[in-house]
């Protein structure tokens, strides 16, 4: 009689640890997808007011994005070395905390999955983005092609697994990708400070996304 008391407690004490560990991972599930809601929102209403606040800018010809458009190519095809950043810009102007050490947040998403590799990626994904955006900068480094070859293969693998998995997610994509293409923009423009918050914004807001993608996908598989 006493193993069996034993067994039911021991049963009882795995079905209650059961329920706590299911509705603590819904609260954080719920909790991780307000946060990113709310940080792409804040990142979408700091880039509004910019736009409107700043000087009037004119609409990008074709022939402008045409040549955006090869510079990306080339910086992840050719000529991964390269900085790509604007060369009259001072160092001062280059590294900056905010939009170099922000980096660091793409490590979050390694918090968000129990895969050892998907968590190894991430941590790699932080660690070359902070390499190429604050500490090597100012001139060619093997990291910046690095860095710039693997967001772009987690970007469009993440868009392609939650239009599969999440496509209640799949919209939020468009804030990193907005200011990722407006941080590009403001070199154009030769406005450095913009560049630093908008690539910041990138960022913290495209992090926030994986953090949310990279939840529901493996909660899904």
């Amino acid at each position: 009689r006493s193993a069996e008391i034993s067994r039911a407690v021991h049963d009882l004490a795995s079905l209650n640890s059961h329920l706590w560990s299911h509705n603590t991972l819904g609260r954080a599930y719920g909790f991780l997808r307000l946060v990113t809601m709310l940080t792409t929102l804040s990142a979408a209403l700091l880039l509004h007011c910019r736009l409107h606040t700043a000087a009037a800018l004119k609409a990008p010809q074709l022939d402008t994005v045409a040549t955006s458009l090869r510079e990306q190519i080339r910086v992840r095809t050719t000529d991964l070395t390269a900085s790509n950043m604007p060369p009259t810009w001072m160092l001062d102007e280059l590294r900056a905390p905010v939009s170099g050490l922000s980096g660091a947040l793409f490590a979050l998403p390694a918090a968000c999955t129990p895969d050892p590799a998907e968590q190894a990626l991430w941590v790699f994904q932080a660690a070359v983005s902070v390499l190429a955006d604050y500490v090597y900068i100012g001139g060619p480094s093997p990291a910046h092609g690095v860095d710039r070859v693997l967001a772009s293969f987690n970007f469009l693998r993440l868009a392609f697994l939650l239009s599969q998995q999440a496509p209640e997610l799949f919209a939020l994509g468009l804030v990193p990708a907005a200011l990722f293409v407006y941080a590009q923009r403001m070199k154009d423009e030769d406005r450095p400070e913009d560049w630093q918050l908008a690539h910041g914004l990138w960022h913290a807001s495209g992090a926030a996304v994986a953090c949310a993608a990279t939840y529901s996908i493996s909660s899904v598989s």
